[in-house]
């Protein structure tokens, strides 16, 4: 992946284990994974992890880029409406997030990841985006096992 930070290499191992009738595990690690229970046919909640970064530019910067990094964890519950509209509501919480600035030409050697090798940048900014996060959405989601 080519970043604004320099090349970036993330292996990805995607998995959906169903553990049990009721119990799955699914996600694209290291990236983001999910636990969910199934109570009924209608109603799942569990667990979610995110963890990604990213850089990019913002016109109003200049010669600088941003570099955005995430790790929230989330408990969340799913409500099925009909087949295919779905009700989402979590609570989570985001730490070691993170927006960080550069200089458009401080670049790394290469990332495996979020193990950067030869990283000697200078941080312009930085600002912590640890929270408490609540969301509530509705989703239109097509079931593509049956």
């Amino acid at each position: 992946n080519r970043e604004f930070m320099g090349q970036v290499a993330t292996p990805l191992f995607g998995i959906d284990w169903k553990i049990s009738p009721r119990l799955r595990f699914s996600g694209v690690l290291p990236a983001s994974c999910n636990i969910a229970y199934q109570h009924n046919l209608k109603w799942y909640s569990g667990l979610h992890f995110l963890g990604i970064f990213q850089t990019y530019k913002q016109p109003g910067l200049g010669d600088f880029y941003v570099q955005r990094s995430v790790n929230q964890g989330s408990l969340y519950t799913e409500y099925y409406f009909t087949k295919w509209l779905v009700l989402n509501m979590k609570i989570g919480y985001r730490v070691g997030s993170a927006y960080r600035l550069f200089r458009e030409g401080d670049k790394i050697n290469w990332a495996l990841n979020v193990i950067k090798f030869g990283d000697e940048r200078d941080e312009v900014s930085f600002i912590s985006s640890d929270q408490f996060i609540m969301s509530a959405s509705l989703k239109f989601r097509f079931d593509l096992e049956n």
